[in-house]
């Protein structure tokens, strides 16, 4: 039925004799009311457009309104009544048994961060945001040392605040970490000689000796890395003989057998390019783990919490955004809003998964 449909579509355009632009015309139409994925895809996108050309003239009205009435303050007073926050967490959450933001990122960072070490262990830890991982690790290791290297370097100086405001005891929510933070940044896949310590921090180029690390950590991260295999082999030269990798990631799903792969493909290709996560990395499982293992890992573990990432993040933020929406103009949530409805509709195709790891590095 699917076929016929395009199959109906493209006759149409050609038995009309008019240009190629026509026929390609037909060809999405024929695409677009087919139960596909590419259908799924236009379908979409037509209605991002709808939505954008509606609040575009939402804004004109409200425009017209206030100028009839004279000068309106709206809701931007509301952020005048915001407290500074004391979390800053930033990942796609663990959702199993919690409906809140804040313990679905610990639950993520717990599984990532659950592997057993030894007392006084040093880790790294790449793409640490505004630092409430590390802050979260040092709750858990009070005894160790973690490094942090991010690409993000507003977030790297909060992150930085926040270890000093640490160190003075002055926050009341991590008051009880111990352990010692060392925050760098730079690229991921890049040496560390080409990291940088934030300025006014006591981290030096002595913090970055490679094998010296008992564990590395990535939460919610690799799959950005340009390339992840890269980053791989970063992490190999880093960490001592016998040492753990643990990270949660994003791989390649299930193709749907019923629809031309090279058609999805390029449909995921582009949703991907809009979240910031090379083509490249997304890879099937089996592939995924001989990547790992090629540049010098045992892959221990891979667990699937697909079921219990994506779904989750998008109720979240149906309901945050009806909460706190209008506080916010609401191309404010856009971002975050177009990013969970992709992975939701890509977690619906079952065209990608995510997935916790656990490797050791090889002797």
């Amino acid at each position: 039925m699917k076929a016929l449909l395009l199959v109906v579509a493209v006759a149409i355009a050609l038995g009309a004799r008019l240009n190629v632009l026509l026929l390609c015309v037909g060809v999405l139409v024929g695409l677009a009311i087919a139960d596909t994925v590419v259908g799924d895809g236009i379908r979409w996108c037509y209605n991002e457009v709808q939505d954008a050309i509606a609040r575009v003239n939402t804004r004109q009205r409200k425009a017209t309104t206030s100028d009839e009435k004279g000068y309106a303050y709206g809701m931007h007073h509301a952020l005048l009544n915001l407290r500074k926050p004391e979390t800053l967490w930033l990942n796609m959450g663990y959702w199993k048994g919690t409906d809140d933001f804040v313990q679905a990122c610990k639950a993520l960072a717990d599984l990532v961060q659950s592997p057993p070490l030894p007392p006084r262990a040093k880790a790294i830890d790449y793409g640490y945001g505004c630092g409430d991982q590390i802050l979260h690790f040092l709750q858990t290791h009070p005894d160790s040392t973690i490094v942090g290297v991010t690409y993000e370097a507003e977030q790297a100086r909060v992150a930085q605040a926040r270890m000093d405001e640490m160190k003075d005891n002055a926050s009341s929510n991590y008051r009880s970490v111990g352990g010692t933070a060392k925050l760098f940044i730079g690229d991921a896949t890049s040496s560390p000689k080409l990291w940088r310590p934030i300025r006014d921090s006591d981290a030096t180029d002595g913090d970055l000796e490679p094998g010296s690390f008992d564990i590395a950590y990535s939460l919610d991260s690799c799959y950005h890395y340009n390339t992840r295999t890269t980053w791989l082999k970063q992490c190999h030269r880093m960490l001592k003989a016998g040492g753990k990798l643990s990270m949660s990631d994003i791989i390649l799903g299930e193709l749907d057998a019923s629809v031309s792969s090279t058609l999805t493909l390029f449909v995921l290709r582009t949703i991907l390019h809009f979240v910031g996560a090379p083509y490249g990395n997304i890879i099937p499982l089996e592939q995924y783990k001989a990547s790992i293992q090629s540049c010098g890992f045992v892959v221990d573990d891979v667990q699937d919490i697909s079921s219990d990432v994506f779904p989750g993040l998008g109720k979240f933020l149906v309901k945050h955004e009806a909460d706190v929406g209008g506080i916010v103009d609401k191309s404010t949530w856009r971002r975050f809003e177009g990013a969970a409805k992709l992975f939701g509709w890509l977690h619906n195709k079952k065209l990608v998964r995510f997935v916790v790891v656990k490797a050791t590095k090889r002797p």
